[in-house]
């Protein structure tokens, strides 16, 4: 049986058709865990309704916490041999649990991830290659890739089976899955690319503008810290200590990145930049112009030279983002 997870907000202009989609899929040996986390809307009696009528869905009311909190509490009650994530504003395809199911039995893998459709008002963008071809990873290779975020950590794309997800959500308000998630690979033996899109992925234009929240950029911070932690408590890890390390240096300079060109105050800014700088010193590149590549390069020794040279370049060059920031918003309209 596959447990799906669902925390539930304010979604009730899209929750039905969410649940709809899954009641209409091929694969029938499932449970809906729907986790009411305090919506104020009509979401709690849509859930409670689809409750009455199909007794493989449960809900669970509770005050609000987060999202962290809310997985949580459905993966503490789930009872399947696998879990699977979806969000309350998407939907799946009719046969996504029996692709993913399917996959991870043949290829007796203990995360399958596959591909997915990123929906926007005007417009949806197929983010696969979408030849239904595999690619099969071992541990430390899914590690790897998903360090680097060859593999993203979003949860709704995976089927994951449950005895691998041992650790428990972080209480962040974002990114709770991305350092989690990279816990569990360490429990794999087998991971599979499944090069289908399964899941439809709805954007908002809020969600593209207003990204750079305060909480959110201390929040990626800090899980890209805790994942690095694991990565050197890791003895089978070290062959590859090299090519983490280049991951690490550039993901802490690309979320400095954006934290500069944010329009928070000094203090706040500075505080992630002496905190992001101090770390990447302790952190050893052989080759940082070769694995960096030129731009983070430079970024990263701005970084290591003078935190007021980096805020006062990096932040200044803003403008050449505009463009592409730009043709991101265009697809709302």
């Amino acid at each position: 049986m596959i447990s799906i997870i669902t925390p539930i907000y304010q979604a009730e202009k899209y929750l039905e058709t969410l649940i709809n989609s899954i009641i209409n899929q091929t694969y029938h040996d499932w449970e809906l865990l729907l986790i009411d986390d305090g919506s104020t809307d009509e979401s709690a009696e849509i859930c409670d309704c689809y409750a009455q009528k199909d007794n493989r869905i449960r809900v669970i009311h509770k005050a609000n916490e987060g999202v962290a909190s809310a997985r949580n509490q459905a993966m503490n009650m789930a009872t399947g041999e696998y879990l699977a994530f979806a969000d309350s504003d998407d939907w799946v395809e009719p046969y996504w649990l029996e692709r993913l199911y399917k996959t991870a039995k043949e290829q007796e893998a203990d995360i399958v991830v596959s591909d997915y459709y990123e929906e926007y008002p005007q417009k949806t963008i197929i983010r696969s290659k979408d030849d239904d071809s595999i690619i099969v990873l071992n541990r430390k290779d899914a590690l790897l890739l998903t360090f680097q975020n060859k593999i993203a950590s979003y949860l709704w794309s995976m089927l994951i089976r449950r005895d691998i997800a041992q650790e428990r959500f972080a209480p962040y308000r974002a990114f709770e899955d991305y350092a989690t998630l990279f816990a569990w690979m360490f429990h794999v033996n087998r991971v599979v690319l499944l090069y289908t899109p399964l899941y439809h992925y709805r954007q908002y234009a809020y969600s593209c503008l207003r990204s750079n929240m305060r909480q959110n950029m201390t929040d990626y911070i800090g899980a890209t810290i805790t994942r690095y932690e694991l990565v050197k408590e890791s003895s089978f890890l070290q062959d590859n200590i090299s090519q983490f390390n280049a991951a690490y240096i550039y993901s802490l300079v690309k979320g400095l990145k954006d934290i500069v060109r944010s329009p928070y105050d000094n203090d706040f800014k500075q505080k992630l930049l002496k905190k992001v700088s101090s770390e990447i010193q302790t952190v050893k590149l052989p080759s940082p112009y070769k694995m960096l590549g030129f731009k983070y390069y430079v970024r990263y020794r701005l970084l290591c030279k003078s935190i007021k040279l980096f805020k006062h370049i990096v932040g200044g060059t803003a403008i050449f983002s505009f463009h592409r920031s730009r043709k991101k918003v265009d697809l709302f309209s």
